[in-house]
């Protein structure tokens, strides 16, 4: 059984306020490949927003044979294409979500740009996956931290 986990949780601190977090990945069970890598990987990026205040976590898991590598292509691009997409989707709307993207309420049109840029950073980055390889597609969680 492979086990990916640290020693302890981690800390962050987020503008005077301390977040722990901790991650566990295990590899699944493939009887015939007992050296199957893990397909699962993680991001966490502490500083994600234009605030130290503001941090991004994301969870990848990568399907088929190749599912490890695909997993690690997404969370090298995700969170830049998030970042992208919002920027563009925002700079139409005048605003500026990065900065405060925690304090918008559900029913605004900044959610919704948040929803759909994180949509848009997936489809992309999983449609490049597919033209690349015989995957059929790429799991994300994403949490966005503003404290």
């Amino acid at each position: 059984m492979q086990i990916d986990s640290p020693q302890q949780s981690q800390s962050l601190d987020l503008g005077g306020r301390s977040l722990k977090y901790a991650w566990v990945s295990q590899r699944g069970y493939y009887p015939r490949s007992p050296n199957k890598e893990n397909q699962d990987t993680f991001l966490i990026r502490p500083t994600f927003g234009k605030t130290e205040q503001q941090s991004f976590f994301g969870v990848f898991d990568g399907h088929g044979e190749l599912g490890h590598l695909c997993a690690r292509f997404a969370r090298d691009k995700v969170s830049t294409r998030f970042r992208s997409s919002l920027s563009n989707s925002l700079s139409q709307l005048g605003d500026n979500i990065l900065q405060e993207f925690s304090r918008i309420p559900p029913d605004n049109a900044n959610s919704y740009a948040i929803k759909q840029a994180l949509t848009d950073a997936h489809i992309r980055t999983n449609d490049e996956v597919k033209d690349n390889t015989t995957v059929i597609n790429i799991s994300l969680t994403i949490v966005l931290v503003d404290a």
